[in-house]
């Protein structure tokens, strides 16, 4: 059975009317209670842009760190999956083999989140080995019109530019939107929505391909099981 954290008790609700087991669990304190009765974790935790930098280095990285070291102190935990995010690196925001300009304005994000993936391949180093994923989505997007679809494109391209490249013309008018007013002042983006992203980060869990592997994801024109299998 499926389980969920949340960091307040008022956010329970949700996931009570849907029958799922719920527990409460702050990123910033201890949360190895939350890792009761689970055989695999998906990480999808994030602090937002709203909450400040500080926030991004507490939840994104340092809990990203602290739930990895949770997992591996619950026996019963086998499989990890992290969720990240497209063009992160240690160096700041690279979208290609070939870039020399690092920054923009989820740099320092990108960099949280780099730390964060090398800490999970790392972390048969500091405890028991997990069995991991890391998934590294797009900008998401809620789009009606893509909502639910479970067509994605996969690709162990981890550069925005470098990905883009590679796609055929479908696969790029799948993944492709115009978003005026952009963080980064890019129009055009490789997207994917945030059902699709759920769907795929459900379906790694039993994926052998996905094991040990961290991949980007878009939409795309492929069924989620079989863009796995591509990997």
């Amino acid at each position: 059975m499926g389980s969920s954290q949340v960091r307040e008790e008022g956010q329970k609700s949700r996931f009570d009317e849907m029958g799922v087991r719920c527990v409460v669990g702050d990123l910033e304190y201890p949360i190895n209670h939350a890792m009761q009765g689970v055989d695999a974790v998906i990480f999808a935790a994030g602090a937002g842009n709203k909450r400040g930098p500080l926030k991004q280095a507490a939840i994104d990285y340092a809990g990203a760190i602290k739930a990895v070291v949770a997992a591996q102190e619950t026996p019963e935990v086998r499989r990890f999956v992290l969720l990240s995010g497209i063009n992160t690196d240690v160096r700041g925001t690279v979208r290609s083999k070939t870039a020399t300009d690092f920054s923009g304005p989820l740099s320092a994000w990108h960099r949280l989140k780099a730390h964060s993936e090398n800490f999970l391949l790392d972390s048969h180093l500091y405890g028991r080995e997990l069995n991991w994923t890391i998934v590294c989505p797009g900008r998401l997007v809620d789009d009606p019109e893509k909502a639910g679809t479970g067509l994605v494109k996969v690709s162990a391209l981890h550069g925005e530019d470098d990905l883009r490249e590679s796609l055929t013309p479908e696969e790029l008018e799948a993944g492709l939107k115009v978003l005026p007013g952009s963080h980064d002042g890019k129009m055009e983006r490789l997207c994917c929505s945030r059902d699709n992203v759920a769907a795929t980060l459900v379906g790694v869990l039993e994926s052998e391909k996905t094991f040990g592997k961290s991949f980007t994801l878009i939409d795309g024109i492929l069924p989620v099981p079989e863009a796995l299998e591509t990997l």
